[in-house]
């Protein structure tokens, strides 16, 4: 079954307004610059997907949780799209599972996590 964006966006954001970020090929601070030249309001709304991440696999967890807090100190609304059970336990261990969006994966519905 094929979702649409629309299903998993808050109801003030719509398609126009999401950029995605591939942390193998751009670092966060690259894009956070990038952030700071334009400002926008409502803040930008980034969309990293996890599911293939190379920096996951070499780096670690911590350097993707590091380039997430990246993007989010550069004013960013962050969306983690496809996280691992691994990233997800991590973000949650460090109670930054409240500060991003995190998902599942793919097939799960796009629903927030809420922290307990």
């Amino acid at each position: 079954m094929r979702t649409s964006r629309q299903e998993f966006l808050p109801n003030r954001q719509n398609a126009s307004n999401i950029a995605r970020v591939d942390l193998d090929a751009v670092p966060a601070v690259q894009v956070a610059r990038a952030l700071e030249r334009c400002p926008q309001q409502p803040r930008p709304l980034l969309l990293v997907d996890a599911a293939n991440l190379k920096c996951l696999r070499h780096l670690g967890v911590s350097h993707v949780v590091s380039e997430l807090l990246v993007l989010r100190k550069a004013g960013a609304e962050v969306w983690v799209r496809n996280a691992s059970p691994a990233l997800r336990n991590c973000l949650r261990l460090l109670k930054l599972d409240g500060v991003f969006h995190v998902h599942a994966e793919m097939h799960e519905p796009f629903l927030t996590t809420t922290s307990e």
